[in-house]
């Protein structure tokens, strides 16, 4: 967690859950390790088993990249709401628990900007058609996520509300994985 004043310089506490090769952990065997940083207040946790990421600034708090099983992550680390979403790349394993936003979007009863390298902008509009069409309506009784992708270049900073982030583009075999900077923090998942 970030406050304003610490942007500048010093940080909070993030939430930091990378990806691994090891299944993931069921939700009940989960715990967060709080490890400090530098001679400051930041603390970089990891839920052990999980593969969700968030980082939260103040009041605003962007998730990074939306696994499978998204959804039991999120109730697992309490997170009770997601202001804008940060996308790395478009892996099956960081991606497809998009479908788990709709929660927040008809909670909140408006778009949520999803911030994704313009390199797979079409990857995304293509596999989840039917988020990215305003035309399709979804059956009565049921919602989809409203989500507004918001393509970024990884040649300058990216604005999430209010906040710089600064894309950091790692290989990741044949592809590139865009993690990012703000203030002090860096983060990258992937990167191989």
């Amino acid at each position: 967690r970030y406050s304003g004043n610490a942007l500048a310089g010093a940080l909070g506490t993030a939430l930091v859950v990378g990806c691994s090769v090891e299944p993931p952990a069921a939700p009940s065997t989960n715990f967060i390790i709080s490890i400090p940083v530098a001679n400051d207040s930041t603390t970089v946790s990891e839920l052990v088993g999980d593969r969700d990421d968030f980082l939260e600034i103040d009041d605003v708090t962007v998730l990074v990249d939306t696994p499978p099983e998204l959804r039991l992550q999120l109730i697992s680390a309490g997170v009770k709401g997601v202001d804008a979403v940060w996308f790395t790349h478009a892996h099956a394993d960081h991606l497809h628990g998009i479908d788990d936003l709709r929660v927040f979007t008809a909670r909140n009863r408006n778009d949520l900007e999803a911030f994704v390298p313009r390199e797979y902008e079409d990857v995304f509009r293509s596999r989840f058609q039917y988020i990215f069409d305003r035309d399709f309506r979804p059956p009565e009784g049921t919602t989809k996520p409203e989500i507004r992708l918001v393509p970024f270049d990884p040649e300058g900073p990216v604005t999430i509300l209010g906040h710089s982030f600064a894309p950091v583009a790692v290989p990741h075999g044949p592809v590139t994985v865009y993690g990012f900077r703000v203030g002090d923090l860096g983060y990258v998942t992937d990167g191989k």
